[in-house]
């Protein structure tokens, strides 16, 4: 009898780290995910920071050539 016992609070002590260590693993791939969406985030602010600056030289080039044409007549 005790020595059932014995086994079964080793295989219950074995199943307790199984345990550890799949949330482990579970954790780390949320944190991964955490990641990569906080990179794709961060990619997404530099392309509309691109896109605002692109969109600022555009409207200077344009106020540029507006002036040259009225300089022109």
């Amino acid at each position: 009898m005790i020595e059932r016992d014995c086994k079964n609070v080793r295989k219950s002590k074995k199943e307790s780290e199984g345990e550890k260590k799949i949330n482990s693993i579970r954790e780390r791939q949320r944190d991964m995910e955490r990641d990569k969406e906080m990179w794709r985030e961060t990619k997404r602010c530099g392309e509309r920071q691109r896109d605002i600056e692109r969109d600022k030289e555009i409207l200077r080039e344009t106020k540029r050539y507006g002036e040259r044409q009225r300089d022109v007549e």
